[in-house]
Formats: structure tokens, C-alpha cells, sequence
């Protein structure tokens, strides 16, 4: 549990989409690694985490920030696939900033 109370009530949820831009099975992330991901962010902005030896870091602190896994987009730019079509998907891929964290 974290150390450091905030001093005021403040909460906030961002919902989080991930795009995964793969070569088949280079690259591929599977749905269940990306929501420990969001699992660890939140944790992380929770004052839950632990220090890399597994102790207690009582140096963090609640800051109400929750994270929730919105969903994967997936893209397969097979071998074939020209750079362009990459670029134009990385470009394309994200949300407004207002809607979602877009993680590529």
C-alpha cells in the first residue's frame, strides 16, 4: 500500500487502446500481456510497486490515476508489406488524446 497520502481527492481512469504492428509472429503481443501491461501502469501510479529486490519503496504515493484496458488493434504488415503502408498505419492508428491513451 502506498506511504504517501494525497491531499486531496483526486481520481481519474484513462482508458488505454493498444495498436500492434506485427510480422506475423515478430512482434505479436498477445491480449493477455497487454493487460498485465495496463495491470503494472496502474499499479505503478497506485504507490503499489516494490522495489527490484521486492521490498517495500516507501517513496510512492497514490497519485488516483487508474488505467483500463480499452483494446488491441492488430496489424499484420506480413514480410511483402512495403514501408509506406507501415508508415501510413502508425500514422492512422491512434485516437484523439481526449478519447484514449493510444500505446503503438
Amino acid at each position: 500500500m502506498a506511504s504517501i497520502q494525497r491531499p486531496f481527492n483526486f481520481k481519474i481512469e484513462i482508458p488505454v487502446l493498444f495498436h500492434v504492428i506485427h510480422d506475423g509472429p515478430n512482434g505479436f503481443v498477445t491480449e493477455q500481456r497487454l493487460r498485465a501491461q495496463v495491470a503494472v501502469l496502474t499499479a505503478a501510479f497506485s504507490g503499489m510497486t516494490g522495489r527490484h529486490d521486492g521490498t517495500v519503496n516507501a517513496e510512492t504515493a497514490d497519485t488516483g490515476v487508474t488505467f483500463r484496458f480499452s483494446g488491441a488493434r492488430y496489424k499484420n504488415i506480413a514480410s511483402g508489406a512495403n514501408a509506406a503502408q507501415s508508415s501510413w498505419f502508425r500514422v492512422r492508428a491512434g485516437l484523439s488524446p481526449s478519447d484514449c491513451l493510444a500505446v503503438v
